[in-house]
């Protein structure tokens, strides 16, 4: 199984990838290769969409291997103080943000 790792930041954006073998599933796994890129501004611009392709562009294995994709958020706000799996409960128990 193949996982890719994504942790996005107010300035950087980094990103990992595991492949997860079943022999060794209760052990901690070493990545297979890890990228990151600086952000250039808080929006999302031309500049750091491209950088962000051609990193995931740059991965070891196609894109189209990947099983699962883990992005870290990271305010959780007052609800939220550890881990957790966003599923139905999570959802409609958040905080809602009107646009």
């Amino acid at each position: 199984m193949n996982i890719l790792v994504i942790n996005s930041g107010s300035s950087s954006c980094k990103f990992t990838l595991y492949r997860l073998e079943e022999t060794n599933l209760g052990e901690p796994q070493s990545p297979i290769w890890n990228s990151s890129c600086e952000l250039h501004d808080l929006q999302i611009s031309h500049h750091n969409t491209k950088e962000i392709k051609e990193k995931l562009e740059s991965m070891p294995i196609p894109s189209q291997r990947i099983d699962v994709i883990g992005h870290r958020i990271v305010h959780g706000g007052n609800e939220f103080l550890q881990p957790v799996i966003i599923n139905e409960t999570v959802k409609k128990n958040s905080i809602k943000f009107h646009v």
